[in-house]
């Protein structure tokens, strides 16, 4: 890519990798992809069905198998860590492995933040587990948190000063995935005057997806309006009996799991409004994805919100008014002028990441 600074050939990715396409996983493929032509990076991932090259490696996330890797493939590489095992869900074992080998094997070890839960969740970590993060935090060479929140708590929490940097987790999407194409999975039977509403995450309370089909059955009954919801569900967390109060004998919903990258773009640019219910999030990649194909996004006011709908989580009137009228009315007027921006914010981080990367 024309202007963008190449890494060093020991520069490493390390965490999830799709399938399945959450958006930490997503960020690391963009990267990869992004990068791998210039800078040729390894992805170090746990993701276990994962085709492995020598390129591609898969570790298992313990001490002794942890160990046993960095010591293999660690020396003197400059790693940018998006796994979950070192703070956000900190694991004792995988965090004194890197600890212990960090100075004889004189890798350089920058952590990216992705997860927004992480500031309200560390109250309830286990002695040991605050222990593990505050290891870890000692050990980084970079901390760069992918929200203005989570740098904030990082800094007041680990007083980290000059080794923290900010950054966006928004990567160019490559063509072939944000190109328009008609999915493979959805049905294209449905009636003239149907109208889709979808959403991504998981059926967990905390992404919403109840208070979202409840507002969709309210306004398909007062309304008399033909409306369909599809739900898009990663397989990395499912309460059963959430689900089944979401779904109760409602036949025009549709529920996904696990699905490709490029079929949850086809299906978000086939809707009419993409809905985002989460309690908290960082960034929330897949709502600017939807702006980036024309799709409107209603949205609580967590993580980006640039150019989208909003409403109060807690406020279930003002998400039924802002669905009725983006279901009317359909996108901004202003709509273009943040695919733009996003655009241009998109190439603006991947320089700065890669940046930051060249000066290890």
């Amino acid at each position: 890519m024309p202007g963008i600074p190449k890494p060093k050939t020991n520069f490493v990715l390390l965490g999830p990798y799709p399938p399945p396409y959450g958006g930490v996983a997503i960020f690391n493929q963009n990267l990869f992809e992004a990068t791998k032509e210039n800078g040729e990076p390894e992805m170090w991932t746990h993701t276990k069905h994962l085709k492995r090259t020598d390129k591609v490696k898969y570790y298992k996330p313990d001490f002794i198998n942890t160990f046993r890797f960095l010591l293999a493939n660690g020396s003197k590489k400059t790693i940018l860590d998006s796994s979950i095992f070192s703070a956000e869900y900190p694991e004792v074992g995988v965090v004194l492995a890197w600890v212990i080998l960090k100075p004889f094997l004189r890798f350089n070890w920058i952590k990216v933040f992705h997860d927004g839960s992480l500031p309200s969740r560390y109250h309830s970590f286990t002695f040991l587990q605050k222990l593990a993060i505050k290891l870890s935090v000692a050990f980084y060479d970079q901390a760069l948190p992918v929200s203005q929140d989570l740098f904030s708590w990082l800094n007041k929490t680990f007083l980290l000063k000059n080794k923290i940097r900010q950054i966006s987790s928004l990567l160019p999407i490559p063509d072939k995935i944000i190109k328009s194409r008609k999915s493979s999975v959805l049905k294209n039977d449905f009636p003239p005057d149907i109208k889709l509403v979808c959403s991504m995450g998981a059926f967990i309370p905390s992404y919403g997806f109840k208070q979202i089909a409840d507002t969709v059955n309210m306004i398909r009954i007062q309304k008399n309006q033909n409306i369909g919801l599809i739900l898009i569900a990663g397989g990395f967390k499912e309460d059963l009996i959430y689900k089944e109060q979401t779904l109760k004998n409602r036949d025009w919903i549709m529920v996904f799991h696990d699905i490709p990258h490029q079929e949850a773009i086809n299906i978000i640019r086939a809707s009419d409004v993409l809905i985002r219910a989460t309690e908290e999030e960082s960034y929330g990649l897949c709502k600017v994805e939807a702006l980036l194909c024309e799709t409107p996004v209603l949205a609580t006011s967590t993580g980006e919100t640039r150019g989208m709908f909003l409403y109060n989580l807690f406020d279930k009137q003002q998400m039924t008014d802002q669905l009725i009228e983006i279901l009317k009315n359909g996108k901004s007027p202003d709509h273009q002028k943040f695919v733009e921006m996003y655009q241009a914010e998109a190439k603006q981080n991947l320089q700065s990441i890669l940046t930051a990367l060249k000066a290890f």
